[in-house]
């Protein structure tokens, strides 16, 4: 999607590069800056069902967000340090906008469904959010199990 149900814009920072100069680059090399900030560990990863990468791209995005958590970088130094969609969900209670939350999360790892309120079940690298009307869908595409 290129636009959000909030109309906020979905986009990716990345050099331009000509088709010669792209076939010379790894994956890698060519990343986005919004891969580094995750490298980094200063963004949040935030997988959405249908909104997902190419596969490279994918095993890529999860590799770095598992080597940030590692190695603790950024803001995962901080194991209590809310994540920008679980502060906002926090924000969304208070002003009584929100009672539980919504979006399941399934682990990409082993397929597994859980449902909202046990996404810190599934580690970062592994989750991937769906919302209740494209569950469904993603349970069929992804062949998800309910956990």
């Amino acid at each position: 999607e290129i636009f959000e149900a909030h109309g906020r814009l979905l986009g990716y920072v990345a050099p331009t590069y000509d088709p010669e100069e792209r076939a010379a680059m790894s994956l890698h090399d060519r990343r986005t800056f919004n891969l580094q900030l995750v490298e980094e560990g200063w963004a949040a990863p935030f997988l959405i069902y249908p909104s997902l990468p190419q596969a490279a791209d994918l095993r890529l995005f999860r590799a770095a967000v598992r080597k940030a958590r590692l190695e603790k970088r950024g803001h995962l130094r901080d194991l209590k340090m809310l994540r920008g969609y679980e502060f906002r969900f926090c924000v969304k209670l208070i002003r009584g906008e929100a009672a539980l939350p919504e979006r399941s999360c399934a682990d990409l790892r082993t397929g597994r469904l859980y449902r909202p309120e046990h996404y810190l079940t599934v580690k970062e690298e592994d989750r991937l959010f769906v919302w209740p009307k494209d569950l469904n869908k993603a349970q069929a595409a992804l062949g998800l199990k309910e956990a």
